[in-house]
């Protein structure tokens, strides 16, 4: 059986596991951590690893590697393989690199074997089009919670960027918000300084998991904050789904695990500019990424694979 070595890229861990061409994980999802912030070849190195080990896993169960798919943070060139991110605290030392290059000769792998990479908030929605949530509808929404804000458009499997005033890399993030951008406020980094600026607390070590978990226990100036997070969401797609049109948001990246706490006031807002689609949490959170890089891998490849 054919298996794609398949990748999640976060900011402070990556996802992987192996897929087969129908989308079903071959073996558990594992989540290793990557130190972001280090050298070019602590983070290269980092890769080589995982990508190495899920190699001899393949070997070990009598899989055939058919490729490596990866869904990977921007800016990125996704076709060539060659991270652009900068002045953001995560993989400045690739800079320029181009990973699908490093990856073969370290890896020593044909010159034609299959790599490809596409934005993670693009993976996510294609494994939940694919396989989770938004199986079944036609003009979908993809939003990823995390580190960074991610997003994605989607009209009957095919992202949309740059029509109906969807900005490239189909990314809200990058839309005004206060004195920086959207994804500075809707984001773990705005969750965690918002809830600090309300509380007067600027000293006490905290986390998003720490101020959802004081949300369900009823803090209100936890609850605030997940309250105005999914306003300004909703404020900001609101823009973009008067022309879209979507059926369905999905929600997904580690906050989403706390979704009851956004959804009401995303939904609140939304029925404001007159839109009303479904908004529901992604089937698989931890997953859908991984799932979704992989079968991009073999649509690239016309499933010829």
């Amino acid at each position: 059986m054919k298996a794609i070595i398949a990748l999640d890229v976060g900011g402070t861990s990556v996802k992987c596991s192996l897929v087969s061409i129908y989308g079903k994980l071959l073996t558990k999802l594992e989540i290793r951590k990557i130190n972001s912030s280090g050298s070019k070849e602590e983070i290269l190195d980092s890769f080589i690893k995982i990508i190495d080990e899920l190699f001899c896993e393949a070997k070990r169960s009598g899989y055939a590697p058919a490729g490596i798919a990866g869904g990977f943070p921007g800016p990125f060139d996704y076709e060539k393989g060659i991270s652009l991110i900068s002045g953001v605290g995560k993989y400045e030392a690739i800079y320029g690199i181009n990973l699908k290059t490093v990856i073969k000769e370290r890896m020593k792998l044909p010159r034609n074997f299959p790599i490809v990479f596409e934005a993670d908030s693009w993976a996510f929605l294609h494994g939940e089009y694919w396989t989770g949530t938004a199986r079944n509808f036609s003009r979908v929404v993809g939003i990823t919670l995390g580190t960074g804000l991610g997003s994605a458009f989607m009209i009957d499997g095919e992202i949309v960027q740059n029509k109906f005033g969807i900005p490239e890399y189909s990314w809200i993030g990058n839309v005004s918000y206060g004195r920086g951008i959207l994804d500075d406020r809707v984001s773990r980094r705005g969750i965690i300084a918002r809830y600090r600026e309300l509380s007067k607390n600027r000293y006490e070590k905290i986390d998003v998991i720490d101020i959802a978990s004081m949300a369900k226990r009823g803090d209100v100036t936890a609850l605030g904050v997940f309250r105005e997070t999914g306003e300004i969401l909703g404020k900001a797609l609101s823009a973009f789904l008067s022309s879209f049109k979507a059926e369905l948001i999905v929600l997904g990246g580690g906050i989403s695990k706390s979704s009851e706490l956004i959804i009401p006031s995303l939904k609140n807002m939304l029925a404001e500019y007159g839109l009303f689609p479904m908004i529901r949490r992604a089937k698989n959170i931890e997953s859908s990424a991984v799932i979704g890089a992989a079968l991009y891998l073999v649509k690239k490849m016309g499933g010829e694979i």
